[in-house]
């Protein structure tokens, strides 16, 4: 694929939000059956169960006079995706008395605590959890626990005071390729390396998506490292000038203007508009993923009946598609 096609197929495609890694009964049985593409997860373009499949799996689960553990991690996801941090709490610390060394129950332990933006407390309890399972969630071994200890320290960096590496202790002005390639367009053949696993398990976490770009560059795929970069913008990086730095070098490659040396160039406007525009249509289909799940739900008093694929199967009935 030459420049100019890339170029094409950047400003006529059609980009998106988050979610922690948390664990249930169906965080399994989900991975099996969906596994999104490159473009997808930067889009945020992939199913996620919303607010009616929680609530009816807390009334259903209620109804239990003695909860397993299993029962008491499943109430705590959802009083978290509802964001009803105490009364998860309250549901965890009652797991962790029953087995203290139990895995699932110490990483919502410390994924709860980093929805709070508490990412000291997350790490401790994801460290834990890995000593139980080093291999961790989906494979992401430490990664998910050096992004937790990262956070503590730069969540809050100034623009004056950014950091130097990206939360795998990689330098930023060493992880950009200094030589970009023609562009290999949208198909990326494997979309389960850590880099995805990062940004499918933590869509609030803009270093991820810098890392992933910076993944996508380095094996040719522009297009998608530019709406990767343009996420870890609209997310707020805390290196803001590095990402706007890889940015540019992608814009001038693409649009053969390698002399070209004012960011506010305006032959780069429309891409950069249409990248926005992408996310916010991601954004959208989400929004009906949730609301078309939610009328499945309705006289139902078992979530459980209402899986991933079959609200995917009724939006393409609806005619409701993906951005592209």
């Amino acid at each position: 694929m030459n420049r100019r096609h890339a170029l094409f197929l950047l400003t006529g495609a059609t980009i998106l939000p988050a979610h922690a890694c948390l664990w249930d009964r169906d965080t399994l049985a989900d991975e099996i059956a969906l596994t999104p593409e490159t473009l997808d997860l930067i889009l945020g373009q992939f199913p996620h169960h919303g607010d009616a499949y929680y609530k009816l799996r807390i009334a259903r689960l209620s109804k239990i006079t003695k909860p397993s553990i299993e029962d008491l991690n499943d109430l705590a996801v959802a009083h978290v995706r509802l964001k009803e941090f105490a009364k998860a709490e309250a549901h965890l610390d009652s797991a962790i008395k029953i087995n203290p060394t139990h895995y699932e129950t110490l990483s919502n332990i410390g994924v709860t605590a980093k929805k709070q933006s508490d990412f000291k407390k997350g790490a401790t309890f994801i460290k834990k959890a890995l000593a139980q399972k080093p291999k961790g969630h989906m494979g992401l071994g430490d990664s998910y626990l050096k992004a937790l200890i990262w956070r503590s320290k730069f969540e809050k960096a100034t623009e004056a005071n950014p950091p130097e590496n990206n939360h795998l202790g990689k330098a930023y002005a060493a992880s950009f390729p200094k030589y970009l390639g023609k562009g290999k367009g949208s198909k990326v053949k494997n979309s389960t390396t850590r880099y995805h696993q990062m940004v499918r398990n933590d869509q609030s976490f803009a270093d991820g998506f810098s890392t992933l770009g910076d993944y996508l560059a380095t094996k040719g795929h522009l297009n998608l490292a530019f709406l990767s970069y343009t996420r870890a913008t609209l997310l707020g990086h805390q290196n803001p000038a590095e990402i706007e730095r890889r940015k540019h070098a992608l814009l001038t490659h693409i649009l053969m203007r390698p002399n070209v040396r004012n960011k506010q160039d305006p032959s780069f406007a429309p891409i950069i508009a249409n990248a926005e525009k992408k996310i916010a249509a991601g954004d959208t289909w989400l929004t009906q993923f949730k609301q078309t799940e939610a009328a499945l739900l309705r006289g139902k008093t078992d979530e459980r009946e209402v899986t991933l694929p079959i609200v995917l199967k009724e939006m393409e009935r609806l005619g409701i598609k993906k951005a592209r």
